[in-house]
């Protein structure tokens, strides 16, 4: 395995740690939480930093969309590298990895307003803040996917299951989700009072409805890649959300220990980008060898 063992700025970022492991299949059953292992001698993989860019340049091209689970970075059907043959599925990769702090973790506050408001009370402690989340210095609620290098993949159709954002003790969960361009979203209220859906978006259609308690789910489709969609309730200034849009099936958000996985990638070179709402963006060059997998690490520093 080659790693380019070069650090470069990324916007303010500090510099990125990447740490790679190489095996012939995707590991055990454990693969969504590897633990960061040492470099071993195997089929050659490799990462580099890139450079930050304009968030502009970071969307791809815009392609058909095609079937994913809704949280992404599970089973897919065996894409195509060329548009023509599909890709054996032995040859296809595994990429996995963490996103880690560096430096003091900051303190999360209280959303005292929760429990002066009524209806909202549903708690069996005051709710956190949860802008940035860091447990044993590895970072939640990351967004992971790859941002360049599918130029020539053939997409399969758009899954029909929905994802599912619910509004619940006055909290959008989850607070950050990946969905494909074309894909439904369910907005649904399971308060017994009212909120306010008000999708913020720069590609994609705006939306601000008041939902009552018991109401129907709202049925949103976003049908342009866009990094993040916001959603916030005017009524409850505190709910927030961040819905990840992207034209591919090649994505995940990290879970509480920081870590991520996404299956099935087709052999190449790409270009895999870890958005967070509050720290921004880091982005790596990684070349994914046929069966090979990878084992990334997205550092970040507090801003």
């Amino acid at each position: 395995m080659r790693a380019h063992d070069r650090h470069l700025p990324c916007a303010g970022l500090a510099s990125l740690l990447v740490v790679l492991a190489v095996g012939a299949g995707c590991g055990g059953g454990d693969a969504g939480r590897p633990a960061l292992p040492t470099p071993s001698a195997a089929p050659a993989n490799s990462t580099e930093p890139v450079a930050a860019s304009p968030d502009s340049a970071d969307d791809s091209k815009t392609m058909p969309p095609s079937e994913v689970p809704a949280s992404g970075g599970g089973e897919v059907s065996a894409p195509t590298d060329s548009g023509s043959e599909p890709v054996d599925p032995t040859q296809l990769g595994h990429i996995t990895g963490f996103a880690t702090f560096s430096g003091a973790a900051p303190k999360r506050v209280p959303i005292t307003a929760i429990t002066n408001t009524v209806g909202c009370k549903d708690h069996p402690e005051t709710p956190l803040k949860e802008t940035v989340i860091v447990n044993d210095g590895k970072l939640q609620n990351v967004f992971v996917y790859i941002s360049r290098g599918l130029s020539g993949w053939a997409p399969t159709p758009v899954s029909g299951d929905p994802v599912i954002l619910d509004q619940k003790g006055c909290l959008y969960r989850p607070h950050v989700v990946g969905m494909r361009a074309g894909q439904r979203l369910l907005a649904r209220n399971s308060d017994g009072m009212s909120h306010n859906v008000h999708v913020i978006a720069i590609k994609n259609d705006d939306l601000n409805k008041t939902q009552g308690a018991g109401s129907k789910p709202l049925e949103i489709t976003m049908n342009r890649e866009e990094v993040p969609v916001t959603f916030v309730c005017d009524i409850h200034p505190w709910m927030k959300a961040y819905v990840c849009v992207v034209d591919h099936p090649f994505f995940a958000v990290t879970a509480a220990d920081g870590s991520f996985s996404i299956a099935g990638v087709p052999p190449g070179d790409y270009t895999l980008t870890a958005w967070h709402e509050k720290l921004k963006k880091v982005r790596l060059k990684v070349t994914v060898e046929p069966g090979g997998e990878l084992t990334l690490n997205f550092q970040f520093v507090a801003r």
